[in-house]
């Protein structure tokens, strides 16, 4: 039998009652309410943070973000009246679209899912008349600086085709001819539209191929404009000549013809979809020639993205940068110039005959997405013109925005007991901001709340709530940061707290599926700030270093974000 400690205890004291009542119960009481502190906070953390607990300082400062939270919302509820900008449910953005060809426009359906009330109106529509005020007007080609039509709003320049044979659509050009908005295959413009949008012609880009056996020792092509800029016509040319078969489906180089008796889908005409047949003839060989019209950064279209659903190994002649767009750096053979034939022929000849080596190209297919290759896979998720609407709410959000905190003095205004304008408004969050403060220092913390005894236990001086939202939406959530931990990883595991309530679902969850690109779960892959283009957000523009992001909130205080969720 084990000796009983009671009499030690009691010779020291610990045993009286009167101990329990003075030290052991207030320490279990204390250490019970962090405890449920800490539980609860936990149900919304991810993974990441609960590695955190270890240092303690999950613990200590998940009682400040409660506490704080708590007092943001009774500001927020005194200062309800205080909301910035104009509120887009009430007043949505009208575009007057002119002269948009048929496959630019936008399905009501389209426009009905958009994060911000958006209305496209072409016009040639008879409720164009009607409209007593536009924000913004679309052109499909550049017109000259004096011809640039910003009586409707912003001036809108919307067209894929490369710079290379429309120079006017280059970026910068087209800024400075006077365009306030770029919606170009540049991910540089202000509206990127990369080609892996095009509806119904992306399909399972996972989907796996045919074996190596059955796969022609060939290159299939398919081109229709003869006169392009590149020199894809003197490759087919350079590689027939140096012993590679080309079949060429196409008006250019022509030697091969569709076959008539196949049963692909049809259109009411009868044609057949023809980007259907290109891809399972594609499947049949160990080769597809993807040569664009042109060379430009970012100009990558369905010949690359029919040639991975395909699972046959492209041969690139385009974008400089097409490693960025593609899923694997061995996924793909490149062109930079006709000098560049021989050696790549020769790296097709190896292939042909050496199973392993070609599956290594194709075993990008057996494995998730990396978070690059998805970054910019998702960007179509949403409508081109609902991101247009959604680029415009934001840049007249901005401009009211200034203009109403130079007039109004926050901290003298009180009263209104609306509800936090963050919230939840018919289950969707408000399109308005309020104009509140976004520091809780917990010495400012008002007594009434009741948890005194919690603010002396946190250790941590004060809470920041800045806003965020996913690329591809409008609406902006609260997140809250430790005023002690200004880090790039804090900033990530909050936003992605922020968002794993109420079920959020990321804009590009549906588009996935049709995509088939996998993943296993969901993470914030880059924070950046509103307004910077897709390109600076994937490079430089986005936060990378503690010390980028400290400085950034420090000429911020009160920052509007956005996440790229992979």
């Amino acid at each position: 039998m084990a000796p009983s400690l009671t009499p030690l205890l009691n010779a020291l004291g610990w045993g009286s009652v009167d101990f329990h009542d003075r030290m052991l119960r207030p320490v279990g009481i204390v250490l019970g309410f962090l405890v449920t502190v800490l539980f609860l906070y936990a149900l919304g953390t991810n993974s990441d943070q609960l590695l955190a607990l270890s240092s303690g300082r999950v613990l200590r400062n998940s009682s400040s973000l409660l506490l704080c939270e708590a007092w943001f919302e009774e500001q927020d509820r005194a200062r309800g009246h205080m909301l910035a900008g104009r509120d887009f449910d009430t007043d949505p953005v009208n575009i007057y679209e002119v002269g948009l060809p048929e496959w630019f426009v936008a399905a009501q359906k389209d426009l009905q899912e958009c994060d911000v009330p958006c209305s496209s109106i072409r016009y040639s529509d008879a409720q164009a008349a009607s409209i007593t005020h536009w924000d913004a007007r679309t052109d499909e080609w550049p017109q000259a600086p004096q011809d640039i039509d910003h009586s409707h709003g912003f001036a809108v320049l919307r067209n894929a085709e490369p710079p290379v044979l429309f120079p006017g659509l280059a970026v910068d050009t087209a800024h400075e001819a006077g365009y306030d908005t770029l919606m170009t295959s540049e991910l540089a413009s202000d509206v990127p539209l990369p080609y892996t949008g095009i509806g119904t012609t992306i399909g399972d880009l996972f989907a796996l191929g045919l074996p190596f056996e059955k796969k022609q020792k060939a290159a299939m092509v398919v081109i229709s404009n003869c006169g392009a800029a590149s020199f894809r016509l003197q490759a087919i040319e350079k590689m027939q000549e140096l012993g590679i078969r080309v079949d060429s489906y196409g008006g250019c180089a022509h030697n091969k013809d569709f076959p008539t008796n196949d049963n692909h889908p049809r259109d009411e005409a009868g044609n057949r979809a023809r980007y259907v047949q290109k891809i399972a003839i594609a499947r049949t060989y160990l080769f597809y020639l993807a040569f664009e019209n042109s060379q430009w950064p970012d100009y990558v279209t369905e010949k690359f993205y029919h040639t991975l659903q395909a699972g046959t190994v492209p041969v690139v002649i385009g974008a400089p940068n097409i490693a960025d767009f593609a899923p694997s750096p061995e996924s793909f053979l490149y062109l930079e110039s006709v000098e560049d034939v021989p050696a790549v022929v020769g790296r097709m000849k190896f292939l042909m005959e050496n199973r392993a080596a070609y599956k290594a190209m194709l075993e990008w297919k057996h494995r998730e997405a990396s978070d690059g290759f998805k970054a910019i896979a998702d960007i179509p998720s949403i409508h081109p013109t609902c991101r247009l609407c959604i680029h415009i709410a934001t840049r007249l959000q901005a401009q009211e925005d200034n203009q109403t905190r130079a007039s109004i003095n926050q901290s003298s205004v009180v009263g209104n007991k609306e509800k936090a304008p963050y919230s939840s408004k018919n289950g969707r969050l408000s399109t308005r901001l309020p104009l509140q403060l976004c520091t809780c220092r917990l010495s400012d913390v008002s007594l009434s709340s009741g948890l005194r005894l919690l603010q002396g236990l946190t250790g941590a001086d004060e809470v920041h709530r800045i806003y965020v939202r996913e690329r591809g939406r409008f609406r902006y959530r609260p997140v809250f940061l430790d005023g002690g931990d200004f880090s790039v990883r804090a900033l990530h595991a909050a936003v992605l707290r922020a968002f794993l309530v109420d079920s959020y679902e990321p804009t590009w969850v549906e588009k996935r599926k049709v995509l088939g690109i996998v993943w296993t779960t969901w993470k914030v892959y880059k924070v950046y700030p509103v307004g910077i283009t897709i390109r600076a957000a994937l490079g430089n523009g986005s936060f990378t270093t503690d010390s980028d992001f400290r400085e950034y909130l420090r000429q911020h205080p009160c920052p509007k974000l956005e996440a790229i969720i992979v």
